[in-house]
């Protein structure tokens, strides 16, 4: 059989299963020829192979995936802690606001309460302490807006 041809198609995809069985069993042969080499190297890296495991593999991949656990379950712990911690953290800064605004709503207003209060029990008379109030402000703009106004015309 002419086994460079045979090579050629099997290269080619044209061989059938029991050709390319021969052609393997020819160049892993003790008989094939120096040429046969690199063809004999291919079919011996399509073999699957079996590597040996140490006897201490075992032993420390376990123990590797025993460390791995713990780590894991020490970083979920830290990341439940701070989860809670932000939570309460957030839920007392809440609550102080609450409190804080309800404190404030519910505290008698001491400026309100005069406001409700008359000082005057003749309309006449609140008229006329109205009138002197706004009489007094009035001046004191005034004179305010005259010291600007003077200011302005000496630049």
């Amino acid at each position: 059989m002419d086994y460079r041809k045979l090579t050629e198609r099997y290269f080619e995809g044209q061989t059938s299963e029991q050709e390319e069985a021969e052609l393997k069993a020819w160049a892993l042969g003790q008989q094939a020829p120096q040429e046969a080499l690199p063809l004999a190297d291919y079919f011996r890296s399509l073999e699957p192979t079996v590597h040996k495991l140490p006897e201490s593999f075992a032993n420390r991949l376990e123990r590797s995936i025993d460390e791995w656990s713990r780590v894991e379950h020490a970083a979920e712990h830290r990341t439940r802690t701070a989860s809670l911690r932000w939570a309460v953290g957030m839920a007392a800064a809440f609550a102080l606001v609450f409190s804080i605004g309800t404190a404030l709503n519910l505290r008698e207003d001491r400026n309100s309460s005069y406001a409700t209060i008359d000082t005057y029990d003749n309309p006449q008379d609140a008229y006329q302490e109205t009138q002197r109030a706004l009489q007094t402000f009035s001046l004191a703009i005034n004179k305010g807006f005259n010291a600007i106004d003077k200011k302005q015309n000496d630049k």
